[in-house]
């Protein structure tokens, strides 16, 4: 098997570039790896870099993952020098060939990496909020992109919970690291102290706070039946 193309996309998303190389082998298989230059500036040169990087990878075995890497940093000059832009080049070859070797094996790139470490991993959805200031902006950022209607009317309703017991964004984060919301809902860590009003009052001195609790708990019980419906 021998690398015979490697295409290169500077994408535009919003503000974002993210940059992708997608290797060719001449067997039909091909790999996709990212140069993680999406922020801020500098696509156009993490794609240049790809350019070329790929005259020392064309015609290689894509098998051969670490000589690959090390011809590719010991032979490019400015990689000994370190910088962004050469590594994330480096990075999304080596990450392509990962992915090429993957597919020839029949294996999840994992098992080739020492095996898996954890069965479920948490996610977040990350690069909505950056023009947000207010809980309102979050809100309705969040409801366009990653909710529906009723899931931000429940996650308002939450945070005027909150915001009626006098609960500030440091009180909630307290509460969830004391684990008050255990065994109720898989909720993000950030997803209760963000819909709170960053100028909500300070909580009252002689509440305990099971009654917001309570009520925190029913809330969280529905939204979680809510996330259960198909297509969610």
């Amino acid at each position: 098997m021998k690398i015979t193309k490697i295409r290169i996309y500077l994408i535009a998303i919003g503000s974002l570039h993210p940059v992708l190389a997608e290797i060719v082998t001449d067997d039909g298989l091909t790999g996709i790896g990212e140069a993680a230059i999406a922020y801020g500036h500098g696509g156009t040169a993490a794609a240049g870099m790809i350019k070329d990087l790929a005259a020392l990878v064309l015609g290689r075995d894509p098998f051969r993952i670490e000589e690959i890497w090390s011809d590719m940093y010991d032979h490019s000059f400015w990689a000994k020098g370190g910088g962004a832009i050469t590594f994330a080049g480096i990075s999304a070859i080596e990450t392509a060939l990962w992915d090429i070797k993957g597919k020839a094996l029949g294996v999840p790139i994992y098992e080739l990496l020492g095996g898996k470490f954890r069965d479920a991993v948490r996610v977040y959805a990350n690069g909505w909020s950056f023009k947000c200031v207010t809980a309102d902006d979050y809100a309705r950022a969040g409801g366009r992109r990653y909710y529906r209607p009723d899931d931000v009317v429940l996650l308002r309703r939450i945070r005027q919970c909150l915001y009626d017991q006098g609960y500030t964004i440091k009180g909630v984060q307290k509460l969830l690291r004391e684990g008050a919301f255990k065994g109720d809902v898989a909720l993000p860590r950030a997803a209760v102290p963000v819909a709170v009003p960053v100028s909500a009052p300070p909580r009252s001195k002689d509440g305990t706070g099971r009654a917001v609790l309570q009520e925190l708990r029913r809330e969280l019980a529905e939204l979680r039946d809510l996330l259960k419906k198909p297509g969610r």
